[in-house]
């Protein structure tokens, strides 16, 4: 047979095969359990990536031409025989260097391992998947996303490929094309994170976020876009940042510097002020410092660090002011402290907290 197989897997997917190659390409599949295997895995991934939706509706793929173009980017090992049974032809072009080869991941097909032919023609399954990928995606010119995200509970340490660091807080998200590091240097946020972008002469580094857009050369700051919350922060702690929303031209923006931040409303309202609450970084550091704080400043501080909405009952605790320090804070422990320091009790209510007392004047 001229075709190797996983050509014509991914015509049948897209429903270009003729009946004579439908008929080759099942008598294959029929011939041993492990290319049913591999079929079936393929059919699968197949609809998983179409009820997805990352592809144009418009999407042609030339098949003939990605299959050729993909023997040019993946090292194909070499075998006696095709799985089909007839001899394979030798590669004629030679192996990418070890700098140019792509990762691959290995695969493990559950129970089974392949082997014999299908062995010696593939290193492993996950090139075969990579086939239906490639066709997808590769050929479309849309990238599959990469995704990272953190736990519910912890916090995030990661380098993205053109080594900026970023910090990612709870319940938070980072999407980010794959082709990141050699094309634009753009992510997606949703959630909090605090980034430390590596200069790259002529390549800007832009954050999307809710409907916000952060556009840096090379400098750190936070942004915090939560779903839930109506604005979106940007705050800036070395350098400078162009802050405007997602779809403005260059006149709708504005820049921010060190101890300054810029809020975007979910009305496209901007503004920028300067940082007066100094806990608006607390998650980076682990840590919530007062040093004679009136109590609303304290409450801000605390529904912002633990994500939850806290009540004061009578208007005239606010005014209250508070002196204390708390590494890895517990939101009850604080609360304790508060209860004793300031007079005021605390209850929870419907998933908030409800502070009340007498006050201060």
């Amino acid at each position: 047979m001229e075709e190797e197989p996983w050509e014509l897997i991914a015509k049948y997917l897209k429903e270009e095969t003729s009946a004579e190659e439908r008929e080759r390409l099942f008598a294959w599949v029929n011939r041993q359990p492990e290319n049913r295997e591999i079929f079936q895995q393929l059919s699968n991934l197949w609809r998983a990536t179409r009820r997805a939706d990352q592809t144009p509706a418009a999407f042609q793929p030339d098949v003939e031409r990605a299959w050729t173009r993909f023997k040019t980017r993946v090292n194909l090992e070499a075998a006696p025989q095709n799985p089909l049974g007839e001899r394979a032809a030798k590669p004629a072009l030679a192996p990418p260097a070890e700098s140019a080869r792509p990762r691959v991941v290995p695969f493990r097909p559950g129970r089974r391992q392949l082997v014999g032919q299908i062995t010696r023609l593939v290193a492993t399954v996950l090139l075969v998947l990579g086939a239906v990928f490639w066709v997808r995606f590769y050929f479309s010119g849309v990238q599959p996303p990469v995704l990272t995200q953190a736990t519910r509970g912890d916090k995030r340490i990661f380098y993205l490929p053109d080594s900026s660091r970023v910090l990612l807080n709870r319940n938070s998200q980072l999407a980010y094309a794959e082709g990141f590091a050699a094309g634009k240097r753009e992510v997606t946020l949703t959630g909090e994170a605090f980034f430390e972008v590596r200069k790259v002469p002529g390549k800007t580094f832009v954050v999307f976020s809710g409907n916000a857009k952060t556009e840096v050369l090379g400098t750190s700051f936070n942004v915090r876009a939560y779903p839930s919350e109506t604005n979106v922060e940007v705050q800036v702690v070395t350098g400078r940042v162009a802050f405007s929303g997602r779809n403005a031209d260059d006149t709708s923006r504005v820049y921010l510097t060190r101890g300054f931040k810029g809020e975007l409303s979910a009305a496209n309202a901007l503004t920028k002020a300067a940082v007066e609450n100094p806990n608006l970084l607390a998650w980076k550091e682990g840590r919530l410092a007062f040093n004679n704080t009136q109590l609303a400043q304290v409450v801000a501080s605390l529904e912002r660090y633990f994500n939850v909405p806290i009540r004061v009952s009578n208007p005239q605790l606010l005014a209250c002011r508070f002196t204390g320090s708390f590494e890895e804070p517990d939101l009850e422990e604080i609360l304790e402290v508060l209860k004793a320091s300031v007079n005021l009790s605390y209850a929870t209510d419907r998933r908030q907290y409800v502070l009340s007392g007498p006050g201060c004047r």
